[in-house]
């Protein structure tokens, strides 16, 4: 197995690296990814519901496979209410620094 060894004349190589891909990236942590990536996956689906929604409002006739398009509105706001409540989640509990009771 290859191991690599601390360069002797860079002892911060290792740190550098890293801060060149924080850099790159414009994450510091894996934390930051994983919360960014949830919230940019909740707000596209909100935005892909809302789209059918106005498609329904501003041209119903041309959506031939709902017959009833009142129902298939409401399911599209069901959709965009449940990614709706999961950013106010991530929002809520996840971006905030709150102090929580030590005995919660």
């Amino acid at each position: 197995m290859l191991v690599q060894k601390p360069s002797k004349i860079y002892p911060n190589v290792r740190l550098l690296l890293k801060s060149i891909k924080d850099i790159q990236t414009g994450y510091t942590s894996m934390r930051e990814l994983l919360v960014d990536a949830l919230l940019c996956h909740a707000k596209g689906k909100i935005n892909k519901h809302k789209a059918n929604v106005e498609i329904y409002l501003n041209s119903p006739v041309g959506i031939g496979e709902h017959s009833d398009v009142m129902e298939s509105i409401e399911v599209e706001l069901n959709e965009m209410a449940k990614y709706h409540e999961q950013v106010s989640v991530i929002e809520e509990y996840f971006l905030k620094e709150k102090e929580w009771p030590k005995d919660w």
